[in-house]
């Protein structure tokens, strides 16, 4: 799935594993494999996480314009195992299949690219295998085709493959050869019952960066938010979701508002657009900072476009620790299920000020 933002990369959608590996767009006859080179250029990662999870984006580049444009196709080969036995059993996974990314005539890099220079073509990423131990290997081929026509085969959120939105096919392209092809692989180990160990290697080899902690203030603080059940996973966020939502919270509030500060900044720059991860966000810093139930509509303040109920934005107050409610015995916990978000990015460090400011710190 092609996206500019980590999280829509993201969004890997299949129940039991989310790797997103995209890619490129297809064709159907070889007519010209000038430029047939080109190179891999690191964007973000390699990264790995707990329990065999990781990420890494990267861009493909031309060694010179192409003067009739063409096709970067990448042939992926995946090879996913994870034990039944830690307790938890997963499905194992073998694929093989084909993505492809447009460039134009005289350009070197693709249609993405060139609109979003800072952007990436292509993202290795999984979500953590808690409680079982396995290892993945991915292995890409890449090349660049000119002057290469779509065939029907090539769709885009194809269920045979895990390219998301960008078009694939299972299906091999005339014209294929492994010869020449530059290698885009990466491979993981890991077990993760009790404790978890992982090890991670990629082709080409790029530095792996831990986490993509960008100072020491905001390891605290992104390690606890990152650990916390997403929100927008589950129709109703259930009690042992809030147990370890709590226990997150109790950690951070160890640290100083400056401290949360840099973690905020550091969090939403790094999963900016990723609503799995902001979702994490706006739980945590309403548990944290002791905002109440609802204000005077007057008095609100909104920080992001989390759908609400219609009814509740046309009363005289406004829900503003929405989802989280003050429960009498339990104290604070997430009551309401997510209904989707629309509308401009979440801006929490905006929203963060404004707690610290308003509201001030909650006694867990």
């Amino acid at each position: 799935m092609k996206t500019n933002q980590i999280s829509k990369i993201g969004r890997y959608t299949n129940l039991l594993f989310i790797v997103t590996l995209f890619g490129l767009l297809s064709c159907e006859e070889k007519k010209d494999t000038a430029a047939s080179s080109f190179s891999i250029v690191n964007v973000t990662g390699p990264s790995k996480f707990d329990c065999g999870s990781f990420k890494w984006s990267v861009r493909f580049s031309l060694p010179q314009a192409s003067p009739k444009g063409g096709y970067i196709i990448q042939q992926i080969t995946t090879t996913r195992k994870a034990t039944k036995s830690c307790p938890k059993p997963y499905t194992s996974l073998e694929i093989t299949f084909y993505e492809a990314w447009k460039v134009n005539a005289g350009e070197s890099v693709s249609y993405d690219i060139k609109n979003d220079p800072e952007g990436f073509d292509d993202n290795f990423a999984s979500l953590p295998w808690d409680q079982s131990e396995g290892f993945e290997i991915t292995k890409g081929k890449v090349r660049f085709f000119e002057d290469f026509k779509m065939t029907p085969d090539w769709t885009s959120n194809n269920p045979r493959t895990c390219a998301g939105e960008i078009p694939s096919t299972l299906t091999k392209p005339a014209g294929w050869d492994d010869k020449d092809a530059v290698d885009h692989n990466l491979s993981t180990e890991w077990k993760c019952c009790g404790t978890s160990t992982e090890t991670l290697t990629t082709e080409p080899s790029f530095p792996e960066i831990i986490g993509q902690v960008k100072s020491p203030l905001g390891g605290k603080f992104i390690g606890s938010v990152e650990c916390v059940p997403a929100w927008t996973h589950d129709s109703v966020y259930s009690p042992n979701d809030n147990l370890l939502l709590r226990q997150y919270a109790m950690i951070v509030t160890g640290l100083s508002d400056n401290e949360i500060r840099t973690g905020v900044g550091d969090y939403t720059g790094y999963y900016a657009g990723d609503l799995d991860a902001m979702s994490k966000l706006l739980l945590m810093l309403r548990m944290v900072y002791n905002v109440p139930d609802s204000v005077p509509m007057e008095q609100a303040k909104s920080f992001g476009s989390w759908i609400r109920p219609v009814e509740e934005l046309s009363g005289s107050y406004y829900k503003i620790g929405w989802p989280v409610v003050l429960d009498p015995v339990n104290g604070p916990m997430v009551k309401y299920p997510y209904m989707g978000y629309l509308g401009a990015p979440y801006n929490a460090p905006g929203e963060l000020d404004y707690f610290i400011n308003t509201f001030g710190r909650r006694q867990l």
